[in-house]
C-alpha cells in the first residue's frame, strides 16, 4: 500500500511547479518485453518433462495503458509524471488422449516515472516532442503448473514480485484542436531487471521489460487561470 501511495506522490509532484499550462493524457499502446530469463525457464521445464511439449506463448508483445500529468514550463519545456500498466505471459503445453499438462506464467507490471520533454519542432497545431521517462517498475508474477492424467489432477500455484528501474527515451507527434489534442508516440524502454522475490526471499528468476513500444493517447490541455488574470491586470495598468 505504501508503495502505491509513493507512486501517486511521484506522479503529482511536478504539478506543484509554476507553469503556463497543465496537460492530462490517457492512452494505450503495444509494447515488447525481453524476459530472456523467464524464456530460459520455459526451455528448462520442457527439457525435464518426460513427454514432448511446446511453448504456445512466449512473452509476446502486448497492450499497455498509461496516464500522465504534465506541466508546460514556458513554450518548449515540459515536466510531469507517468503511470503505465503492462502485461505479458507464457505457456508451456502438452496434450494427448491420456491427459494434459501446462505451465503458465502471467506478468502484470505497474510503473511510475518522471518525464522531461522538449518541443523539438512546432508548426501551427502540430508539434514534435522528445521525451525521457525514468522511474520504477513493480511486477507481479503468477505461476500455475497443472497436470491431468486419466482423470487424476495435480496443480500448483504460487506468486512472486520484483522491483526494478527503467529509462525510456521517446518521440511523439501531437496535434491540438482547442483544449483537446491527440498524440502518437514511440520509444524504447530499458529495464535494469529485477529479481523475483518469493515469500520475502530473492530468487534467481529475473524480469526484464526492455523493448520497443508504440501507442496513441488523448490529451486535455488546461491553461492556468492565474495566467489569464495576470494578462488582464497588465491590460488595465496599460490603460
Amino acid at each position: 500500500m505504501k508503495r502505491y501511495l509513493w507512486m501517486l506522490i511521484f506522479i503529482f509532484l511536478p504539478c506543484l511547479l509554476p507553469a503556463q499550462k497543465f496537460e492530462i493524457a490517457g492512452g494505450m499502446g503495444y509494447g515488447a518485453c525481453s524476459m530472456s530469463d523467464l524464456k530460459t525457464l520455459n526451455e528448462d521445464i520442457m527439457k525435464r518433462l518426460p513427454f514432448e511439449s511446446e511453448v504456445v506463448d512466449d512473452f509476446p508483445a502486448w497492450f499497455f495503458y498509461r496516464l500522465s500529468f504534465t506541466t508546460m514550463i514556458g513554450k518548449k519545456i515540459s515536466l510531469g509524471g507517468l503511470y503505465t500498466h503492462s502485461s505479458s505471459g507464457s505457456r508451456v503445453s502438452s496434450a494427448d488422449y491420456s491427459g494434459e499438462y501446462y505451465f503458465d506464467t502471467r506478468l502484470a507490471a505497474n510503473s511510475v516515472g518522471l518525464q522531461f520533454g522538449v518541443k523539438a519542432f512546432q508548426h501551427r497545431n502540430f508539434d514534435v516532442r522528445l521525451k525521457v521517462v525514468a522511474g520504477t517498475i513493480l511486477t507481479h508474477a503468477g505461476f500455475h503448473e497443472n497436470l491431468e492424467v486419466n482423470g487424476s489432477r495435480l496443480s500448483d500455484e504460487y506468486t512472486m514480485n520484483s522491483l526494478s528501474f527503467y529509462f525510456n527515451p521517446e518521440i511523439g507527434v501531437h496535434y491540438r484542436f482547442g483544449i483537446l489534442g491527440v498524440a502518437v508516440f514511440g520509444g524504447y524502454r530499458v529495464d535494469t531487471k529485477g529479481h523475483l522475490n518469493y515469500n520475502g526471499q530473492k530468487t534467481n528468476l529475473i524480469t526484464d521489460w526492455s523493448g520497443f513500444n508504440v501507442g496513441a493517447e488523448l490529451v486535455v490541455m488546461i491553461p492556468f487561470a492565474k495566467e489569464k488574470h495576470k494578462d488582464k491586470a497588465v491590460t488595465i495598468l496599460a490603460r
